[in-house]
């Protein structure tokens, strides 16, 4: 029996800045998940950088990236709204929004969330930040 590629969605919110853009992008790269869907979402900026950016990605891009979706919102919706709309799009069994300047650490990172995801069944969410990874759990009625 085939083991099922668990698929992973990936979320940027890019902004006018392209160092920025471009540094998110570089820190996906360079995941060694193995089934990534990349969205890259303009939230109805008036100077990205679209062509620019599809350049670089078809340079860099490697195997692991399924599906690459640029998308360009008619109106502002903000990171939360921007983000949802995607959420029944793609066929992902895991998610993740990170916004322009944000950067993933080490390689290993979708990887490592994944495990945790695995490893405790309650989780619904995994917040991360400088000081730490905080997991949310659903709560036992």
């Amino acid at each position: 029996m085939e083991k099922k590629l668990e698929a992973f969605m990936v979320t940027v919110l890019v902004s006018e800045d392209q160092k920025a853009n471009l540094a998110t992008l570089k820190s996906i790269l360079k995941q060694n998940y193995h089934s990534i869907i990349l969205v890259i979402c303009n939230d109805n900026l008036k100077h990205f950088e679209c062509e620019s950016t599809l350049n670089f990605l078809n340079s860099e891009r490697n195997a692991s990236f399924k599906q690459i979706y640029i998308h360009e919102n008619n109106v502002i919706l903000g990171a939360y709204l921007s983000s949802k709309q995607f959420w029944t799009k793609f066929n992902a069994d895991f998610m993740l929004t990170i916004k322009a300047g944000e950067v993933l650490y080490n390689q290993n990172v979708l990887r490592e969330y994944v495990d945790l995801f695995k490893e405790e069944e309650n989780i619904v969410a995994i917040c991360s930040n400088l000081k730490g990874i905080e997991l949310i759990t659903k709560v036992k009625t």
